[in-house]
């Protein structure tokens, strides 16, 4: 399991651009990986 910070950070990243990372994601799930 990651370190707090990195789980939120990440949760804090993905609440900020939800909906572009998972479009992001969808084009390229290999920069995701």
């Amino acid at each position: 399991m990651p370190p707090q910070e990195t789980l939120a950070f990440w949760l804090v990243d993905s609440g900020k651009s939800g909906t572009v990372k998972r479009q992001s994601s969808r084009r390229q799930p290999t920069e995701n990986a």
